[in-house]
């Protein structure tokens, strides 16, 4: 478990760091600015019954892309992961401007969601849905990064005053540990 998480936390690191970089820089940390490593909060557990054990809704962690034919190939080598495609989910133009859906296929099984939606005015009821949905720190929530650890998954949540653009992240745990073993760094 912990493993994966520092491969999750990796893949994160790597796709936080392009929108860290696009970033202005500033003197000193001010509102809107992703918070440095060592500030984030360490990641919390789901609120009791709400980890995605075994999938998001009707659908199932590994389940085969074939399942899905509405969904449309978007880019493959994601997160720079070989064998990890994302796939967007088309949806009506009037139901784009709210949030945009990508699933994560690795090995042609369904490894991740990924939620994002735009706009500065989204972020903070697209976090509080999550937080709503699996439980939020125990302190007012500041900042504009959040992990959630579970046996079966882990999630994160982020924004990016720079692009204005929010996103939340649910991945399989078995399937991480799996592409962990797949590059030779497994148990």
């Amino acid at each position: 478990m912990r493993i994966i998480t520092c491969v999750v936390a990796v893949v994160l690191m790597l796709a936080g760091a392009g929108l860290y970089a696009m970033e202005p820089a500033s003197a000193g940390a001010g509102a809107g600015e992703a918070q440095p490593a060592a500030e984030r909060a360490k990641a919390m557990p789901f609120k009791p019954g709400s980890e995605p054990a075994k999938g998001l809704d009707d659908i199932e962690w590994g389940a085969p892309v074939r399942e899905f034919p509405e969904l449309a190939l978007s880019d493959c080598g994601v997160y720079k992961i070989p064998d990890l495609c994302l796939y967007r989910v088309e949806v009506a133009p009037e139901e784009a401007e709210e949030v945009e859906i990508g699933l994560l296929f690795w090995r042609e099984r369904l490894f991740g969601v990924e939620l994002t939606t735009q706009g500065r005015k989204n972020w903070a009821r697209f976090r509080n849905m999550v937080f709503e949905e699996f439980g939020g720190p125990t302190e007012p929530a500041t900042g504009h990064e959040f992990e959630w650890e579970g046996e079966k998954a882990l999630a994160h949540l982020y924004y990016s005053a720079r692009s204005r653009k929010a996103s939340l992240l649910i991945v399989s745990v078995e399937i991480g540990d799996e592409m962990e073993r797949s590059a030779g760094q497994g148990k």
